[in-house]
């Protein structure tokens, strides 16, 4: 079985040996300009990503940590993909707030 290097697994875009394809680098740019929100299949094709879940398995296995999910809108769904946490860019609308701290009772 053929393993990454860990420094391509952690960051493989900061990784002079990983080139990506102009495919791969469409859908990542829409993915960090979604922030924390989903980019459906249909967005990406519409951004020049021809295969979207193709490309998104692609990024995958270059260890970029990417979350498949569904986007629902009047009854139906639709397939989409996310940044996990880890790879939103920081301080982003939508980012993760820090979580409450419950104040104790007395």
């Amino acid at each position: 079985m053929l393993r990454l290097p860990q420094a391509i697994a952690e960051e493989p875009l900061q990784d002079p040996r990983v080139e990506l394809d102009a495919q791969q680098v469409a859908l990542l740019d829409v993915l960090r300009r979604s922030g924390d929100q989903q980019a459906s299949f249909a967005e990406l094709r519409a951004a020049g990503v021809e295969f979207p879940a193709s490309i998104a398995e692609e990024l995958e296995l270059l260890g970029l940590p990417l979350e498949r999910c569904s986007l629902r809108s009047g009854g139906s769904s639709s397939p989409g993909v996310r940044l996990c946490s880890r790879e939103r860019p920081a301080g982003a609308a939508g980012a993760p707030a820090p979580e409450p701290v419950a104040a104790p009772r007395s």
